[in-house]
């Protein structure tokens, strides 16, 4: 990830506790070039990273395990996202949301329900902290989540 990278973050609540060992995506059009990963992350509500994964974006289906299975409580989450390169051809199955729908999410009072994190290095960060500053590479992925 280029020192500095801007990440996107989208809040969603669990209802129900789960165990999770993997998070699986769908890349439509895969990174040109030299290696490229998307990393992926759960935060808790406390904005402390629960696990995270580096998905390789070559093509089709991919998958990225966890170190070890997670046992998350139903409850506030996170999920942030980016990836570790720029790519211009890269393309990943995504929910539907444009600034838009953004800026509805987040309008009035309450909680942030989608924002951008800031990120040094290869990786998410231990601890999210949202900054207002937008942008990001393409919209939320779908990530599938699995035992």
């Amino acid at each position: 990830m280029i020192e500095g990278r801007i990440f996107g973050v989208c809040a969603f609540t669990l209802p129900f506790k789960s165990s999770v060992g993997c998070a699986s995506i769908i890349v439509d059009s895969p990174s040109a070039g030299t290696e490229n990963k998307l990393l992926v992350a759960l935060f808790n509500a406390g904005g402390e990273r629960v696990c995270a994964t580096a998905i390789d974006v070559s093509g089709g289906l991919a998958t990225g395990e966890f170190a070890s299975p997670v046992n998350l409580p139903a409850g506030d989450y996170h999920l942030a996202w980016g990836v570790a390169r720029h790519s211009s051809t890269l393309k990943l199955r995504c929910i539907d949301v444009d600034r838009d729908q953004i800026s509805l999410a987040n309008a009035g009072g309450g909680a942030t329900v989608f924002g951008f994190g800031k990120a040094y290095g290869d990786e998410l960060p231990e601890k999210l902290k949202l900054i207002s500053q937008p942008g990001s590479e393409f919209p939320p992925p779908l990530v599938y989540f699995k035992a």
